[in-house]
């Protein structure tokens, strides 16, 4: 049985571990928005002013349709090709007993 020694201790490194956790997550999101604001800063620049920038980026929106075409064709050749290889792994499975059949009549 735990002892009240060692559910405080578990309970204090569950504590440790949860505000470890909070503050990375809390340090990623806030470098983040740092990060994303510089870079469309740095866009806006290259760009010439926010005006081109936006005409700019609205051209990319009538590729929208083509990228979600393609997202989707992605995904399903990825259950295709966990199905193939769910199929082959099943094979081989087959091989092996057959193998090890084999290896017992053989010493037999």
């Amino acid at each position: 049985m735990a002892t009240q020694r060692q559910i405080r201790r578990s309970i204090l490194v569950v504590s440790t571990w949860a505000a470890a956790a909070t503050a990375g997550t809390t340090l990623v999101g806030a470098a983040a928005v740092v990060v994303s604001g510089w870079l469309v800063s740095g866009v806006e620049k290259a760009n010439g002013d926010r005006r081109t920038a936006l005409d700019r980026s609205s051209m990319g929106d009538y590729f929208g349709g083509a990228s979600a075409v393609f997202s989707g064709l992605a995904l399903i050749l990825l259950v295709v090709t966990v199905l193939f290889q769910q199929h082959e792994l099943q094979l081989q499975r087959q091989e092996l007993g057959l193998q090890r059949e084999e290896l017992i009549s053989s010493r037999n």
